[in-house]
């Protein structure tokens, strides 16, 4: 819109002569609210508008891979657990095993009477502790086993976490120099709209000095 001052009044383009001066300050008025209003209109629209940043599909999936990361590291820990509770299954058996042997050795040693044990009865027991001792190394095999599959869990529950600490850093850098580039986007919107104001403020003051 462009507006002219030259020794009367013109609004939007329209020309008025033959206005007293206290109409003309009335009428200058409205205009000055009117132009106000028009500079607050167009800047809020400015600010409505989405803020957009170039890194945001980046952005989009550096946060996908972290969840992926965080399901990842849910799961690495429930492995975890549950290798740890078989492993403790095993070692119970294991115990129970050895107990059972210590039991088994001291009725072959000690029969708890004066009678005395015949030949047969002699390789029956042997027999049934041989018998156990291959149960106790079958069973040590068994803990010496999940041990190895604890540890293995172990190393990838530390891998998953570093990857998710990983993930979440790069999210948080990108985050932050979002949020960075937001506010210096509004910053800028509001330079603009104080400016616009100022130069508002300035063809007012003008246009009233030549209405006087």
């Amino acid at each position: 819109m462009s507006t002219k001052w030259e020794g009367h009044l013109c609004i939007r383009g329209v020309k008025l002569r033959g206005v007293s001066s206290s109409r003309r300050s009335t009428i200058n008025a409205a205009f000055a609210a009117d132009v106000i209003s028009s500079v607050e209109e167009e800047s809020l629209f400015k600010k409505s508008g989405d803020f957009k940043y170039r890194l945001d599909p980046l952005l989009h999936q550096k946060t996908q891979v972290k969840q992926q990361a965080e399901q990842s590291l849910a799961e690495r820990s429930r492995e975890l657990t549950e290798e740890e509770r078989r492993l403790a299954e095993v070692q119970q058996h294991e115990a129970e095993l050895l107990s059972l042997k210590e039991r088994s050795r001291n009725e072959l040693l000690h029969t708890g009477s004066a009678k005395q044990l015949t030949g047969e009865e002699v390789r029956q027991r042997l027999n049934y502790l041989r018998g156990v001792d291959q149960d106790v190394e079958s069973a040590r095999g068994e803990v010496f086993a999940q041990k190895q599959v604890v540890d293995e869990s172990q190393v990838k529950l530390i891998q998953a976490r570093q990857f998710l600490a990983d993930c979440a850093r790069e999210v948080e850098v990108l985050e932050k120099h979002r949020n960075k580039q937001e506010v210096r986007h509004h910053n800028e919107l509001e330079r603009k709209e104080s400016h616009e104001l100022d130069e508002a403020a300035t063809h007012l003051f003008i246009s009233k000095r030549k209405l006087t």
